[in-house]
């Protein structure tokens, strides 16, 4: 298991890198991201690890620091409000985020990140405190996100009724809609995505087989079809959960 000591000496002589992944390293901690952030002056990837490290503390120092940080992946981070006004402060260069799991950040800590206008990929998975109409909010406020994952959060039809006329609408390419609370009506609301080529439906209660219709008569011209496979409700209404997919990575 690699300690701080290890992580210090590991980088010493890599002083021009400019990717980082440690997610798995438990044993490394504030002490040792720090020494990371002081001696990778060129770093612009870095995965932090998924435990119980105060992300808050380190992601307030590396705002205050000169690094051209381009993607910050804090998939299951011990991160909260306090950390995403600190990841605002990356605004100038930030062009991916990933808050997937990170259950403590809330709509209020949302509200800083409205000045990332640079992010084009942005992975907002499973945010059990994010409400939809917040998360909309968010999204109208950054014009260059090509690639939106928001998988098993509380987005709604609400939700792309909100972002239909936003900037990003038509710039986006990748929609992960996954496990979410959207249904068949709401898909109408993507006729602003001119763009998109990929739409995840998969495991929501509320799309069936008429979505495909609605998506074609919407004539997305890059959009693929998602392939669906949904269960007949009557004659298998227990496994229409397990049975009902969409043949799509995102």
């Amino acid at each position: 298991m690699i300690s701080d000591d290890d992580l210090r000496k590991v980088i010493a002589g890599l002083v021009n890198l400019e990717e980082l992944e440690i997610s798995e390293c438990h044993a490394v901690s504030v002490a040792g991201i720090r020494i990371v952030l002081q001696t990778l002056k060129h770093l612009r990837a870095f995965n932090f690890p998924t435990k119980e490290v105060n992300c808050d503390e380190v992601l307030r120092e590396m705002a205050r620091m000169p690094l051209p940080i381009r993607e910050l992946n804090l998939e299951m981070a011990n991160v909260t409000d306090e950390g995403l006004m600190s990841i605002a402060g990356l605004a100038n260069s930030l062009e991916r985020l990933a808050l997937a799991g990170c259950k403590n950040v809330t709509n209020e800590g949302f509200k800083f990140l409205g000045r990332l206008a640079h992010v084009e990929d942005l992975d907002l998975d499973r945010l059990p405190q994010i409400e939809s109409t917040p998360m909309a909010e968010l999204l109208r406020n950054l014009p260059s996100v090509t690639s939106l994952s928001v998988s098993a959060t509380k987005v709604d039809d609400n939700f792309l009724s909100m972002v239909a006329d936003a900037p990003f609408a038509r710039v986006c390419k990748k929609l992960n809609l996954s496990r979410t609370r959207i249904t068949d009506e709401g898909l109408r609301n993507l006729h602003s995505f001119t763009k998109l080529s990929m739409v995840n439906l998969d495991g929501n209660p509320g799309i069936t087989i008429e979505a495909l219709s609605i998506l074609a008569k919407l004539e997305l011209p890059a959009l693929v079809p998602p392939r669906l496979r949904i269960s007949a409700p009557q004659q298998q209404q227990q496994q229409v959960h397990d049975e009902d997919h969409v043949e799509m990575d995102m």
